[in-house]
């Protein structure tokens, strides 16, 4: 597969890597991104090249750095590598470990996680401005004026909620690795965010039912020693924010591809 590459980069990763010997494993491709697995003669990465940038607000040197402060948290990969003329990303390859596990049982991991994630206080987090979010997402699909109203109503919603915390905002199934212990992965989305906003994504991104909501968020409350009833109603009053930012998201997705 390093026909997928061009000369430049398997230059530079030959020579970054000091391996000459590059062996590359197809893995998948996402909204934002391709990844492969990189074997070498040393060690195995996870290499990803960028599909845009047009929907992110943030700079992804700024995540790589962030990055290494959660690898040193044990919450993330270890990043190794990071070109932005070259389009290529890399960072140590985590073995998963297969495990089955139960739907309550994937509920409690992510309850746990995202508690873990909301107490990590990284120095290199820069704070999520989600309106900034939603004006680049509206620019891309070129309709402003109908959800004007509504980016000013939400953004009042926001300014009055003054419990935050670090948060990932993208916290699915998929970005979890099963190690030990597990880390999440995919973190361009994270910074110093709202954590019922950050909360009810994951229940959002994770098509919980509203047993399932329940169970993540008394799991969440117990870890954390919240009162769960003021915690349900932060992220009840969340949901249509979520939905919002979701929709145009995908809309802005949608118009880029």
């Amino acid at each position: 597969m390093s026909s997928y590459f061009s000369a430049a980069q398997i230059h530079y990763l030959e020579q970054s890597l000091n391996s000459q010997s590059l062996v590359f494993e197809p893995i998948s491709a996402n909204a934002s991104n391709h990844a492969m697995k990189l074997v070498t003669s040393n060690a195995e990465y996870l290499v990803k090249t960028f599909t845009t940038d047009a929907l992110y607000t943030a700079d992804r040197q700024d995540i790589f750095d962030l990055q290494t402060q959660l690898h040193e948290a044990g919450l993330a990969s270890e990043p190794v590598l990071f070109d932005s003329e070259l389009n290529l990303w890399v960072e140590k390859w985590i073995t998963a470990q297969p495990k089955f596990m139960s739907r309550l049982l994937e509920v409690e991991m992510l309850a746990s996680i995202s508690a873990d994630i909301h107490q990590c206080t990284p120095s290199r987090a820069d704070r999520v401005n989600l309106p900034k979010n939603w004006r680049r997402y509206s620019e891309i699909i070129q309709r402003t004026t109908h959800s004007k109203d509504v980016m000013e109503t939400f953004e009042h919603l926001l300014d009055s909620d003054t419990d935050k915390c670090f948060c990932h905002n993208d916290l699915s199934l998929s970005h979890i690795i099963h190690a030990e212990p597990s880390i999440a992965v995919d973190w361009e989305y994270a910074g110093l965010g709202h954590r019922a906003f950050d909360l009810a994504s994951t229940m959002k991104i994770n098509n919980m039912n509203a047993r399932e909501q329940e169970q993540f968020l008394q799991i969440y409350a117990a870890r954390l020693t919240l009162d769960i009833s003021q915690l349900s109603k932060k992220v009840s009053d969340m949901i249509p924010i979520v939905d919002f930012t979701y929709n145009l998201w995908h809309n802005a997705f949608n118009e880029l591809n």
